[in-house]
């Protein structure tokens, strides 16, 4: 069944048939290089040996155009462009195939303006079309591109792919800045009108505030895009920083056709959360999924009646960071603090903790500085074998960029380099 939709000037072709994302370890030369540290929060450009060497491999002049299967409907909802960007530790390869079509009334030349994080190859109707890799890592680019369709249906493909060096923003979109509407269209293995009916109402989804601190937090919809009441799949991914230890929550909900909103939960019975939510209906053999952010935060748990010494308020300090702390180096510290050995809670952390420092991944300062608390104050609680674990972890991580290496972590920021040079010091003593 088709699909269609249409698109003005400055307006995107936004529904795409997609494969699943591929991602493979990017391997390169361990080197030392230079670059200025910025002493400001803001983002400047570094380029890494690691996307020196993948610039120079150049595999997008290799590829060739995918005629397997697309599995998924890519919807963009808020954003006209298919942006799969996310956030991996260590130097990877990533990668995407679409496809789409576009209708026209006449065979001519189209004008487009093509954007991109990454780089892109294109076919049409079977034919390369052009290829745009300018590779500046999570700064876009924008090229004009002509694409010549005959009259009717024309199939375009696309290949994007991009090297994730932490955070990695990675999309694609095709603007269109011709004078006449063209169509859009995707083939879909269900009734287009229940595919649109789905996306009406997702997009129609929106909490009521970004925090929720006590009572109800109501997820809030339209009713009037639901034919019947509705199964909603929810799945809270809780954020954090220098990676996730807790475990995905899934919910399933009933939108009911006679009200307008559901309780996404009571705050006074969750957990200290800040969680990004993605929205989910099954029509057909396709989930259309929708991202949203909620932060909760109840107010009888973080409201407490101060010590009144200075002793007392570290022990509540420590006490609420060993109940509610996000799992790391602070589960490892209180629980030796608080219970005098590390709970379960805490070997996890330690394990995933040691684990970044040994794999060099993005983030892992964060846990090789107040890892050396442990050596200081808690040496006799601790194994032979941690304290072994961590002497080689510390001994074979990489502490500034005049050491040959091949990761991506980041050094370029007043608090990681703090953290970097810190940990050289406190290491070395």
């Amino acid at each position: 069944m088709k699909f269609q939709y249409q698109v003005g000037c400055e307006e995107s072709i936004s529904r795409w048939q997609i494969t699943n994302m591929e991602k493979a370890p990017f391997l390169s030369p361990k080197k030392t290089f230079e670059a200025d540290v910025n002493l400001e929060e803001s983002y400047v450009q570094v380029i890494y040996p690691v996307r020196e060497e993948f610039l120079r491999q150049n595999y997008i002049e290799q590829v060739n155009r995918y005629d397997g299967n697309y599995h998924n409907l890519y919807f963009p909802f808020e954003s006209n462009r298919v942006d799969l960007s996310t956030f991996i530790h260590t130097p990877h390869h990533i990668w995407v195939y679409a496809m789409t079509g576009v209708c026209v009334e006449e065979a001519g030349d189209y004008p487009f303006e093509l954007f991109t994080c990454g780089g892109v190859k294109v076919w049409v109707n079977g034919k390369e079309a052009g290829c745009f890799a300018p590779y500046t890592r999570n700064i876009a680019s924008k090229k004009e591109l002509t694409l010549s369709f005959q009259k009717g249906y024309n199939e375009i493909k696309v290949y994007a792919d991009e090297l994730a060096e932490r955070d990695v923003f990675f999309y694609f979109e095709f603007r269109y800045q011709g004078q006449y509407p063209i169509t859009g269209q995707v083939e879909a293995g269900e009734a287009p009108e229940r595919i649109r009916k789905a996306e009406e109402f997702l997009s129609s989804c929106y909490f009521e505030r970004d925090m929720y601190i006590q009572g109800e937090a109501r997820l809030f919809y339209d009713p009037a895009y639901l034919v019947e009441d509705t199964e909603l799949f929810v799945t809270s991914v809780t954020s954090g920083t220098g990676g996730k230890l807790s475990r995905d929550h899934y919910h399933q909900f009933t939108a009911r056709k006679d009200r307008d909103f559901l309780v996404y939960c009571d705050t006074d019975k969750s957990s200290i959360q800040m969680s990004n939510v993605y929205l989910c209906m099954d029509v057909g053999p396709y989930r259309i999924s929708r991202r949203l952010f909620v932060g909760i935060i109840p107010l009888k748990t973080v409201t407490m009646k101060p010590e009144k010494t200075i002793k007392g308020r570290k022990h509540q300090a420590l006490k609420f960071l060993y109940d509610h702390g996000e799992l790391g180096m602070q589960s490892v510290i209180t629980s030796l603090e608080l219970e005098g050995g590390m709970n379960e809670k805490a070997k996890q952390a330690m394990d995933f903790c040691l684990k970044k420092i040994e794999s060099r991944e993005d983030c892992a300062d964060f846990s090789l500085t107040p890892m050396a608390i442990l050596l200081q104050r808690y040496e006799e609680r601790l194994s032979e074998e941690e304290k072994e674990r961590i002497r080689q972890a510390v001994l074979h991580f990489r502490y500034w960029i005049d050491e040959p290496g091949d990761d991506v972590m980041w050094y370029f920021s007043e608090n990681h380099a703090l953290l970097f040079h810190i940990s050289q010091y406190l290491w070395g003593h």
